[in-house]
């Protein structure tokens, strides 16, 4: 830690700030509950808030929560399985495996939540978790309790709040409006493709097979006959080398690296951990072996929509993970090449404003995590 502190900051360790807290959730209260694992939340978003009944929890489902807590896994923190409780959560129980945090007098809760999930720290946490004897890299509120941070005044922290605030607010706003072109997206593919409204489709003939009735001149065809999944291809994380090529894993942009597998654009599909879950890539991009990438010379807008709108199978081994040849078996609809064809112009400068979109926030993200840890040492001031 940097001694050579601006005015009013002072030198502090994590148990001067925060504290953890271990109430049991009273179960007599409340008929039904969401229960949150540690796997169920990721860089301080929730994946699910479903709600559960008491005799179908886990016996690690003990812990109630209150808005401004922190949620912090105890088991490799380089997962990123953190979350920072802005609302009222009185039906939430969490995991034992979850360390609940609660911050002192002298820090804003906000704030600590900056503290204890930038990357620096994050590293930091990692190698004390490591360097401990266990199974798997484990983290307890004891062992990173004498961790040093550097402490601004309750002014300082305000400021670098609403400096770090813009940049993530514009993040979100991004998000949203991204969130709403894929939603026209989504809704003029279903229209055309399945409720078959599509140009023209007044004067068009219909005819009936097997799965029910398609304009005539379409035909039906097996996926792997339109576009096959590949495997992805193993990445370490400590062999990948920061570069200009996107590494996608299943749950999304995992890191980057200087050499690429694919040309983009592509698709991606979660084979393992967020199975079924689908990314459309712009650019060159490397998809590691939890995914399946896409093959095909056919339409990639047309099949995106076709996976996002597809029920996956998980096979039936112990480790749910997405069965190919039930992919590849699957019957669609091939429109004829026109329909296609006006499809693609209409949806190519879509994404194109998805994409700039989301090269916008990788920037912002950039910019952020490069910030944030100068800002937190005091090194630049707001």
């Amino acid at each position: 830690m940097d001694t050579r502190l601006p005015k009013n900051w002072q030198e502090a360790t994590i148990s001067d700030v925060c504290y953890p807290v271990s109430n049991t959730f009273d179960f007599k209260q409340y008929k039904k509950f969401i229960f949150i694992n540690t796997g169920d939340i990721e860089e301080g978003g929730f994946l699910h808030r479903n709600y559960f009944q008491d005799n179908h929890l886990p016996g690690q489902a003990k812990k109630s929560i209150n808005k401004l807590d922190i949620l912090y896994s105890e088991i490799r923190p380089k997962n990123k399985h953190f979350a920072f409780i802005d609302f009222d959560a009185d039906e939430y129980v969490v995991s034992t495996k979850l360390m609940v945090i609660r911050n002192r007098n002298n820090i804003l809760p906000e704030f600590l939540y900056l503290l204890l999930t930038n990357n620096m720290t994050i590293d930091n946490f990692q190698a004390i978790a490591e360097s401990r004897s266990g199974t798997f890299p484990q983290l307890t509120f004891d062992a990173i309790a004498n961790y040093a941070v550097n402490l601004p005044s309750l002014y300082d922290q305000k400021k670098i709040l609403i400096f770090l605030n813009a940049v993530i607010n514009k993040i979100e706003i991004n998000n949203k409006i991204a969130k709403t072109l894929e939603e026209m997206a989504q809704a003029l593919f279903k229209e055309w493709f399945v409720h078959f409204r599509f140009p023209g489709y007044e004067k068009a003939e219909f005819v009936d097979n097997e799965l029910g009735t398609i304009p005539k001149g379409w035909k039906l065809s097996r996926f792997e006959e339109y576009a096959r999944l590949e495997y992805g291809k193993a990445l370490q994380e400590e062999k990948r080398i920061p570069g200009n090529v996107l590494v996608y894993g299943s749950s999304g942009q995992v890191g980057t690296h200087t050499e690429k597998l694919c040309e983009g654009p592509g698709i991606v599909v979660g084979r393992k951990g967020n199975v079924g879950s689908v990314f459309w890539i712009n650019e060159d991009f490397y998809p590691i072996d939890t995914t399946f990438y896409l093959s095909t010379k056919n339409s990639l807008y047309y099949i995106y929509f076709i996976l996002k709108n597809m029920k996956f199978h998980t096979g039936d081994s112990a480790v749910p993970g997405l069965n190919r040849d039930s992919v590849h078996s699957q019957e669609i609809v091939i429109p004829d090449e026109m329909i296609i064809g006006q499809f693609n112009l209409i949806i190519k400068p879509i994404f194109e404003k998805l994409n700039k979109l989301q090269g916008e926030n990788q920037k912002l993200a950039v910019l952020r995590n490069l910030l944030l840890p100068k800002l937190m040492r005091g090194e630049i001031r707001v």
